[in-house]
């Protein structure tokens, strides 16, 4: 058996698999994570997936439209 040391911060977020199947990644310290490994070659996959990400890149996306919206017609009224 192997510890595999991941410079990763521990984080509830974070999803982990190991060839497929999913594990729960130790915490090693508090900037890093671990996965204990049997011997042999092994694929493994780290995802972090928070839906609070999306929602603040929706919001600050549907902001910028708005913005640019209230921009476009403020410099048509001064055209006019």
């Amino acid at each position: 058996r192997a510890f595999l040391v991941m410079r990763v911060t521990p984080h509830k977020y974070w999803h982990v698999t190991i060839d497929g199947r999913p594990v729960q990644p130790l915490v090693t310290n508090i900037g890093y994570q671990g996965l204990i490994l049997t011997k042999g070659r092994h694929q493994i996959a780290m995802n972090y997936r928070n839906d609070m990400v999306l929602t603040g890149a929706a919001s600050t996306l549907l902001s910028t439209l708005l913005l640019i919206v209230i921009a476009v017609r403020g410099s048509r009224r001064h055209d006019a």
